[in-house]
């Protein structure tokens, strides 16, 4: 044993540098992927042109206007800030601004395509696995009429079928 390096493993790994990641192999859930034009559509939305479309989900329909992440963080931020300015109480305003600040802010500015995909490779998700839905309209089964909201975030592996256009 004598002169033996015990972190030498028979020469295949060194101190010299930086070792080499091994390659990423997602498991893919073939019957579960998202239709790649709806993800398309929100990459597309990304850039700031979205379109008008109804979604079909087990649990109802959707309908409303593709729009990018940042614009649904951004008005979600603006809503909970504006709420609490309006109770005039300060400790409303001071939680609303941490609760906003940690759950909506930090995707609530616009992100460059190129650093979108490296946070995607360096996260572990991607926010085009959801899409983000204005001016939207829902029916759920058993209700009286449409539900309506100002934005939706649906997970697009949720979408069975779609069609382009919003419901007349």
């Amino acid at each position: 044993m004598s002169g033996a390096d015990p972190n030498d493993a028979g020469g295949a790994a060194t101190n010299e540098g930086p070792s080499e990641l091994p390659p990423i192999t997602a498991a893919i859930e073939w019957f579960n992927r998202p239709d790649p034009v709806l993800q398309d559509l929100v990459s597309i939305a990304n850039i700031g042109y979205g379109l008008p479309v109804t979604l079909y989900m087990p649990w109802g329909v959707v309908s409303g206007h593709v729009h990018a992440p940042h614009e649904f963080f951004a008005a979600a931020a603006e809503t909970n800030r504006a709420g609490a300015r309006e109770s005039d109480d300060e400790n409303a305003v001071e939680v609303a601004d941490a609760v906003v600040g940690r759950a909506f802010d930090p995707w609530g500015t616009p992100t460059l395509e190129a650093d979108r995909q490296i946070q995607n490779v360096q996260q572990g998700y991607d926010l085009t696995t959801f899409i983000h839905l204005t001016h939207v309209k829902a029916w759920l089964s058993g209700s009286a009429g449409p539900i309506e909201h100002d934005h939706l975030r649906i997970r697009l592996s949720a979408v069975s079928a779609w069609a382009h256009g919003m419901v007349r």
